[in-house]
């Protein structure tokens, strides 16, 4: 069990002009990994209005805190839960994917980040030809993106989140490497292609800062948690024998640490709740950054601290 404390600090001088200041915190959301989750304490006192459900596809808790006579804007929130490692067993009788299901069509469209073109398509259906299962279907595709697509250091997610004409998986096919944005929208997208849900996922390293992995949906097991870039960095590490490497590359098959919360899911930039009224900071990264606005206007900076504490 942990004590998780969000803290959001805006300096005063970084205030547009407006009595109340509305801020958006990031939040964990309910996972196999993350449970029991409840806010501990808030501060200040009766700031938080608006608290995600655990099943919502935004962790992001809203609060509003009234505009300080002197000093910095201060507001935090402390949550608790329960945190454990997850691995997601192989099914012994996997099931077949319902076309008509009602979640189905969303999470096997083409999107401009899982853009599932004719060259992913042409792809997806040489990497699974013979595969009968999803289970089979989606480690294929995690092997083939371990095999070809080295993590490159670059942060690719840039140049293709931030162009509207860009797209995150059409990035690494271009450019031949990937970082953890990249890689996971290439291998929804590639699922997608041969009709396997899929989608992106994203939230923090308790002891680092942001991350994306993505989810494949399997009838016998729900969603499944793939992380192709955790693996495809550490094979770049000296010394690990070929048993550790395999080792991590099937834990990241189906398999999350416990140290790793989930902030969002279903896309990269899922939309406030409720709406900002001025431009977001970060359209990508809740998790990293904190969204915040006074008066209408957006706060260009804001500092979030997490800290953290074992029960």
């Amino acid at each position: 069990l942990r004590d998780i404390t969000l803290g959001v600090t805006i300096r005063r001088e970084d205030l547009p002009r407006g009595n109340t200041v509305r801020i958006w915190v990031p939040f964990p959301l309910q996972t196999a990994q993350i449970g029991d989750i409840s806010i501990a304490s808030v501060r200040p006192q009766g700031a938080l209005k608006m608290a995600p459900r655990p099943d919502a596809s935004l962790g992001s808790a809203y609060m509003e805190v009234s505009r300080p006579s002197s000093g910095d804007v201060r507001a935090s929130i402390t949550v608790s839960l329960m945190s454990r490692p997850n691995v997601v067993p192989v099914p012994r009788r996997p099931g077949e994917i319902d076309p008509d299901a009602s979640f189905c069509s969303d999470y096997t469209r083409s999107t401009q980040h899982q853009r599932v073109s004719p060259r992913v398509t042409e792809l997806a259906a040489e990497l699974t030809s013979g595969a009968k299962t999803p289970w089979e279907k989606a480690r294929r595709i995690y092997d083939h993106l371990l095999a070809t697509v080295p993590y490159g250091w670059n942060w690719h997610w840039r140049s293709a989140i931030f162009s509207p004409y860009g797209s995150a998986s059409q990035s690494v096919l271009g450019t031949g490497f990937g970082d953890c944005v990249t890689q996971s929208c290439l291998f929804v997208a590639l699922c997608r292609a041969v009709g396997i849900p899929a989608r992106v996922t994203g939230g923090r390293f308790l002891c680092a800062n942001d991350h994306y992995w993505a989810e494949f949906f399997e009838p016998s097991r729900g969603w499944v948690p793939v992380d192709p870039t955790i693996p495809n960095a550490l094979m770049m590490a000296p010394g690990l024998s070929r048993r550790q490497i395999n080792a991590v590359r099937d834990f990241y098959f189906g398999g999350l640490e416990s140290l790793r919360l989930t902030m969002h899911r279903e896309q990269l930039a899922p939309p406030l709740d409720p709406p900002k009224r001025s431009e977001r900071r970060r359209s990508a990264f809740l998790s990293t950054f904190a969204e915040a606005e006074c008066g209408g206007r957006n706060v260009e900076r804001s500092t979030l601290t997490v800290r953290y504490k074992p029960i």
